[in-house]
């Protein structure tokens, strides 16, 4: 009987991975490569029960460009490092699943992944995909994402993780101690390049969701400027030259998360992450003069970057939910100091001094969101610190709507701007305020807008809220049945652990105006209308037919 020949076939890859070394028999590498190869749906890469310890990269891993599901399924404890020389996943092919769980991802660089102009994604990089990547009870710590700096500056973008395009679902969770730092100018007058989501960083067409997780202690740092070339001297009767320019500090923007695209963060925390500017560098000096001509005036200093949400930084749609975000700060950084003009000969006039700048400032503390939607739904922002916009900073074109949140105890270092919340607000893009208590908030300087500060002529429509000291004409009732409580303190206890699976602000006596004054959302007109049905910590949100102003109900 003759022998019939069959097609070649790749069984579907269950990959055991026995061996924590970077390379060989029953290693993850081996693995990788093995799931990519099967052109199956339904991947597993299982690390043996008994395996505990690190893999240690001695070169990047292969390109995850198949559907796959790593860990998980064991009790193994495996962390991942990157030596600080190596990015650890490449997520790289479009319409497929990736699910992630139970590791550690430790000392990842972006140093050599990405296009002459950005550098991302330290741990986990994602690019050019339609699929989900699903993240679960992983650790992500102290990777990440530098820009260069030389010939061709670069910025740094998702010292954690960088998602171009697609869904990042993470859960239960911690992205921590990460940082995206960007190039610095080396060259005379060159800029430092920006650094973007110290934690984690989402592009334009990208969705991240985070669920009961915790991104804290996360850095975004923009790169500093280079000074300016000194000015060349002149030859007889001929002017020294100007003295170079220097180059201005970079952006550092969402010390925590960047997102450009649709962002939602639900009973988690965002603490502890900084955003900060790079320094603006010195002008320098302008050229002598020669015989009996003038000196050349000197370069003017560069300008610092700006720090911008310390926690988060959204160009996009943003949503907190059940959420705390605490403890972040925004910072700018110093502008350089002009260089001094050049000597004249021979009686001649010196050249004229350049101008220095000023410092810039940070913005956000724990929230910046420009030119998109922000939405907080039984969330506290507490303990922030900013220049302006302690709690929160809103810039252009941004409809905000603020539900039965806390804003409080965020301090803005700048006077009268907006210890709690600073908004730019335009008449085609409203902000509302329904049951939300905006109080115990400082600035640098006593008086009017210590919690809230509106720079336009408009105002926040808020209902059934407490809003405690704010600048004159900023904020309006529209529906007399919802009374706003103003100049008023709230007596809000500190943040603390009460319950719940994030830290809330208790009020701290039974005769809180708070208690029993507020109410559920009401229709304002704006999509995605919540509901409403618990508090930040879970509880019943009606009790006695009533309910409290802010992020908690007292029971």
């Amino acid at each position: 009987m003759p022998i019939e020949i069959l097609e070649d076939r790749i069984a579907p890859a269950s990959v055991l991975v026995v061996s924590l070394a970077d390379s060989g028999a029953g290693t993850l590498r081996n693995a990788i490569t093995a799931v990519d190869a099967s052109g199956d749906t339904t991947n597993n890469i299982i690390f043996a029960n008994t395996l505990h310890g690190t893999i240690l990269l001695k070169s990047p891993l292969p390109a995850i460009t198949n559907a796959v599901t790593i860990g998980g399924t064991t009790n193994a404890k495996i962390a991942i490092d990157g030596a600080n020389k190596f990015q650890i996943f490449n997520v790289n092919s479009s319409s497929i699943d990736v699910n992630i769980n139970d590791l550690t991802f430790v000392l990842g660089n972006s140093l050599n992944i990405g296009g002459p102009t950005v550098r991302g994604g330290g741990a986990i990089y994602v690019n050019d995909y339609s699929g989900t990547v699903k993240i679960n009870n992983c650790t992500i710590t102290h990777n990440r994402a530098l820009g260069l700096s030389g010939v061709t500056e670069s910025s740094g973008i998702g010292g954690g993780i960088f998602l171009s395009a697609g869904t990042l679902d993470i859960t239960s969770s911690k992205i921590t101690g990460n940082l995206a730092e960007g190039g610095h100018g080396t060259a005379a007058s060159a800029s430092g390049r920006s650094g973007e989501g110290g934690g984690v960083y989402v592009g334009s067409s990208g969705t991240l969701v985070v669920t009961l997780s915790t991104i804290s202690g996360n850095v975004a740092l923009g790169g500093n400027g280079a000074p300016g070339a000194r000015g060349a001297n002149g030859a007889a009767m001929t002017v020294g030259s100007a003295g170079g320019r220097g180059g201005s500090g970079g952006a550092g923007q969402g010390g925590g998360v960047w997102s450009y695209g649709i962002a939602s963060v639900v009973k988690s925390t965002v603490s502890g992450n900084v955003a900060a500017g790079g320094r603006g560098a010195n002008g320098a000096a302008g050229g002598n003069g020669g015989v009996g001509a003038a000196g050349g005036n000197g370069g003017g200093g560069g300008y610092a970057g700006f720090g911008q949400g310390g926690g988060v930084y959204s160009e996009g749609t943003l949503m907190l939910n059940s959420s705390t975000v605490s403890g972040n700060i925004a910072n700018g950084n110093l502008s350089g100091l002009g260089g001094p003009g050049g000597l004249g000969a021979r009686g001649q006039r010196a050249g004229g001094h350049g101008y220095g700048q000023v410092r810039s400032i940070g913005e956000g503390g724990g929230v910046h969101a420009a030119y998109g939607t922000l939405e907080l739904v039984d969330t506290t922002v507490a303990r922030n610190l900013a220049d302006q916009g302690g709690g929160i900073f809103l810039y252009e074109n941004t409809a905000t709507q603020l539900d039965n949140s806390t804003i409080a105890f965020n301090k803005a270092r700048q006077g009268a701007q907006g210890g709690g919340l600073w908004a730019y607000i335009e008449s085609s893009d409203p902000v509302i305020v329904i049951s939300t208590v905006i109080g115990q908030n400082v600035t640098g300087a006593r008086g009017a807008g210590q919690d809230l500060c509106v720079n336009t002529g408009q105002a926040i429509a808020a209902y059934s809220s407490l809003i405690e000291s704010f600048t004159a004409g900023s904020v309006t009732a529209p529906d007399s049945s919802l009374p706003v409580l103003e100049n008023v303190s709230p007596l809000l206890g500190l943040l603390h652990n009460n319950g719940g699976p994030t830290w809330t602000c208790l009020p701290s006596s039974i005769r809180s105006p708070l208690i029993g004054a507020g109410t559920l959302p009401v229709d304002t007109g704006l999509p995605n209308m919540p509901t409403v049905s618990d508090d930040q910590r879970g509880h019943g949100r009606v009790v006695a037919g009533t309910v409290d102003i802010g992020a908690v109900e007292v029971a």
